[in-house]
């Protein structure tokens, strides 16, 4: 099994600011690692136990600010993600759109939660499972040069990822995974009651035919159920393998699940150390004149800041939001906004934050024709058929999860491909209510090309929030896609096929005149939120490329080689799709493209070096006060941080003498 927290921490300990206690020496058991991956989202969780897993003879580090919280329902059930706004599993961030863009009314902020849990989004989200079509990986091969990022050469990663279960009775795909890590259910459409007025309606309006009911196929066209990475039940564990309790519903599409806590795939990993509760805030030693020298992790650690190093590479998946931020205080950005923060600019790329890309989302509500509620059961279990009558009989099948129809369609005909997504699900009511149906209409395309936001620093200080914006519907022609489709999904609504018109909006009713397209609009503006998808801001492209960051092998440009950037914000174009299948594609190809420049180096011996910090524990002969110079330690020219004789650890830079422990105190 990997190392365990208890482990990795040993004794536990209060930071100085809340205790008289001295913070331990060093966290990790070890100070130089082979390999370090910071952040254990949906893409590093992957990336890091794939190393692992690929190379035994390495160590392999897992920094990520979240915590194991796989033993909590909230993990494991889809249904609970509504809730996750409220939870500590999320890092609260709004975005200032209306300073920076003007362009959503007033007091308009857009909500992100940035994930504080291993596995990242993939813990938290509610599981929706789409693979990137085929179309978008052409324009990753275009922008990359690169046909390894093709759909034909991703498809291994994605057949090895997929478990799906064939709920609706259809014969295999040759281009789909049935026995992989992610759990994805698929369930039949056409046997649910309250479908059957609405198939007609979405291939009459929205012009997507049910075809094979796999709306997840290369083309994204038909009509299907949204696909889940879940399962319809079962039970999860402690890292012992013990039960710790059962759900309806088991959410196990977790990456960090899949990859690191499957209790079947426990015990694989010894090499693999994860720390939880590390926010790295620097990056050290990733100039092209360190070639073969350790790479210096900066991170803090219950308010205290620690170093750790890596002897051989560092992955950067800490997520659109993060990574860019951990890029810029390293110096990694465009130089006139770093200089504007009193940041010495080490490489100067552009695009480090810029080009954010979302996909925005309206919800609706309407009420289903001729379907009442009988009993409502345990919302956070999901919906049990029984609670839901038709005109005859109860509903079957799907109203066991969240969400029902799904459908990818062109909001103007003249386009060659998809830009938007049609998605249902049931909305809780009461017994004897209407059931409603919310609809869901994302934008997952700009058509436009002028959509595109960013993150910037606001000053050096890593405590401080980022200026962000999206940039949506700035102009006429960016607001034109959501526009025609809203027109288009308002139309379906009141034909009565699948629905009880009017269109409602709870708890006021939907007051637009819908003949108004500047009411449109407003409302559009007032309303669209954030699906979370954040993607592409540290993109990958050619050096020819302005704002590419990262080349085709997820190097970052103009740096030793040795750092690379995989997860959504390396994304070379915004995907149609929900995000979550290609990043964990893409932490898998980072873990490939590592594993093969290792193996290629011939050199087999770990670099990793055990300190003696482990569990905690000082040892003899450091200084606990932190002001004693060791004179022994080698200076470490890049970042300026002094190795003492006691192998604890680095000292801090900025400190007058060095320390013999890899830690300084955070004021306040």
């Amino acid at each position: 099994m990997y190392l365990s927290k208890a482990l990795i921490l040993g004794a536990a300990f209060l930071s100085g600011a809340l205790a008289n206690e001295e913070p331990t020496c060093q966290p990790t058991e070890l100070m130089l690692y082979d390999f370090v991956v910071v952040g254990g989202g949906t893409a590093g969780a992957a990336a890091a136990a794939e190393l692992a897993r690929n190379l035994p003879d390495t160590t392999v580090l897992l920094l990520d600010q979240g915590k194991d919280f796989s033993d909590k329902p909230i993990v494991m059930n889809n249904d609970e993600f509504v809730n996750a706004a409220e939870s500590p599993y999320c890092e609260h961030k709004f975005s200032t759109e209306v300073a920076l863009a003007g362009n959503f009314g007033a007091d308009r902020n857009i909500y992100t939660c940035v994930s504080k849990i291993l596995g990242g989004a993939s813990s938290l989200n509610y599981g929706g499972w789409y693979r990137v079509p085929e179309f978008d990986l052409d324009d990753w091969v275009e922008a990359t040069g690169d046909d390894a990022w093709s759909y034909d050469n991703l498809l291994p990663y994605f057949r090895r990822l997929e478990a799906v279960d064939r709920a609706d009775g259809s014969t295999p795909n040759p281009d789909r995974g049935y026995d992989g890590l992610i759990p994805v259910r698929h369930d039949n459409i056409s046997v649910v009651h309250y479908t059957t007025g609405m198939i007609p309606a979405v291939e009459r309006y929205l012009g997507v035919p049910v075809g094979d009911q796999d709306s997840n196929n290369r083309y994204q066209d038909a009509i299907g159920s949204l696909q889940e990475s879940r399962v319809a039940g079962g039970c999860w564990y402690d890292e012992d393998g013990n039960q710790l309790g059962c759900a309806a519903n088991l959410r196990n599409g977790s990456s960090y699940n899949a990859f690191i806590r499957d209790p079947q795939r426990q015990g694989e990993l010894p090499n693999l150390h994860i720390l939880e509760g590390a926010k790295v805030v620097q990056l050290y030693d990733f100039m092209p004149d360190n070639t073969d020298g350790p790479m210096t992790i900066e991170y803090v650690y219950k308010s205290y800041r620690y170093y750790v190093q890596a002897g051989r590479e560092v992955l950067l998946s800490a997520g659109s939001w993060a990574n860019p931020k951990i890029a810029l205080l390293s110096g990694i950005g465009n130089k006139d906004d770093l200089a504007e923060v009193g940041i010495e600019s080490k490489i100067d790329l552009p695009g480090v934050g810029r080009g954010l890309k979302d996909h925005g989302v309206l919800w609706m509500t309407a009420m289903l024709n001729n379907i009442q509620l009988t009993n409502f059961s345990d919302p956070n279990l999901g919906f049990d058929p029984s609670t839901f009558s038709g005109v005859n009989n109860p509903l079957p099948g799907l109203l066991a999860g969240r969400n029902t129809i799904n459908a990818f369609f062109k909001s103007n005909e003249t386009l060659e491909f998809p830009d938007m997504e049609f998605m249902t699900g049931l909305s809780p009511t009461g017994p004897g209510r209407t059931a409603l149906m919310i609809i869901r209409l994302y934008q997952n395309k700009d058509t436009s090309g002028k959509a595109g936001g960013f993150l910037k620093l606001r000053s050096d200080d890593p405590s401080e929030e980022m200026d962000t914006s999206r940039n949506w519907y700035a102009d006429e022609e960016s607001i034109a896609p959501m526009l025609a489709s809203l027109k288009t999904v308002l139309e379906m609504v009141q034909t009565g096929m699948a629905f009880s018109a009017p269109m409602i909006l709870e708890p006021n009713g939907f007051t637009t005149d819908f003949t108004d397209d500047e009411a449109l609009k407003a409302y559009i503006r007032s309303s669209v939120v954030s699906e979370m998808h954040l993607q592409c801001s540290m993109k990958m492209g050619t050096e020819s490329d302005p704002m590419a960051v990262v080349d085709s092998e997820l190097k970052v440009i103009g740096s030793n080689g040795r750092l690379r950037v995989a997860d959504t914000s390396a994304f070379p174009t915004e995907v149609r799709a929900h995000p979550m299948a290609m990043a964990m594609v893409t932490g898998m190809r980072a873990a490939t493209l590592i594993t093969e420049s290792y193996q290629a180096s011939g050199d087999g011996n770990s670099t990793s070096t055990v300190g003696d910090g482990v569990d905690g524990a000082v040892t003899e002969d450091s200084d606990s006060e932190g002001t004693k110079d060791d004179e022994a330690g080698a200076t470490n020219a890049a970042s300026g941080a002094r190795q003492s004789g006691s192998e604890c650890a680095f000292a801090v830079a900025a400190t007058a003498a060095a320390t013999t422990c890899a830690f300084a105190a955070i004021a306040g």
